[in-house]
């Protein structure tokens, strides 16, 4: 099992210095960038079996890749059970919230749209423990990233200390040995 110093590597260090910084816009598009990157990372161990199709399903340079965009990480991993219904709302907020920014040059965390997903954000997760009460729309952001970076992190660890990869496939052909086992049952029986 992993330890916190392992869930929170250097990359999260960083992305969070990077959320703590002065530039609001920075701050959102950094803090998505790395969840995006972090569930492709999630679904490719999961899916992928054969890594030579990464660049046709997940790569986001790819504009072809079914795969390549938050939006379709996100629907996909909440349809193969990765995500919660709940996990799927924040994310689809924090998407938004970047949305507003990345089209926005003015864009800051007082607009209101922003906040209101903040708001929302603040009422889906209520675990984390913020620096001033009420919390800033920004330090709720900054929270719920954080949270999900260190889930999605911990998540994708896990995968791979118990070697979930091709994990789709892997249960189809584990689906198909148990029919067989069953059939050989009823033929000997």
């Amino acid at each position: 099992m992993n330890t916190d110093n392992e869930v929170f590597d250097e990359n999260w260090h960083l992305m969070y210095e990077e959320l703590a910084g002065e530039s609001e816009s920075a701050c959102v598009i950094v803090g998505v960038a790395y969840l995006d990157d972090l569930l492709g990372q999630v679904l490719e161990q999961y899916l992928l079996e054969n890594l030579s199709v990464h660049y046709e399903l997940l790569d986001s340079e790819n504009l072809n890749a079914p795969l390549s965009s938050f939006g379709a990480r996100i629907t996909v991993s909440y349809a193969m059970g990765l995500l919660s219904q709940s996990d799927v709302e924040a994310l689809r907020k924090l998407k938004k919230i970047r949305n507003r920014f990345a089209h926005s040059l003015k864009m800051s965390f007082q607009d209101d749209e922003v906040r209101s997903h903040c708001e929302r954000l603040r009422e889906l997760l209520k675990e984390p423990h913020y620096v001033s009460e009420p919390p800033t729309p920004r330090e709720i952001f900054q929270s719920v990233v954080a949270y999900y970076s260190g889930g999605l992190s911990e998540k994708l660890d896990l995968m791979k200390e118990f070697d979930v990869s091709g994990n789709f496939s892997s249960v189809i052909r584990m689906s198909a040995e148990l029919g067989q086992a069953r059939e050989s049952r009823k033929s000997a029986g």
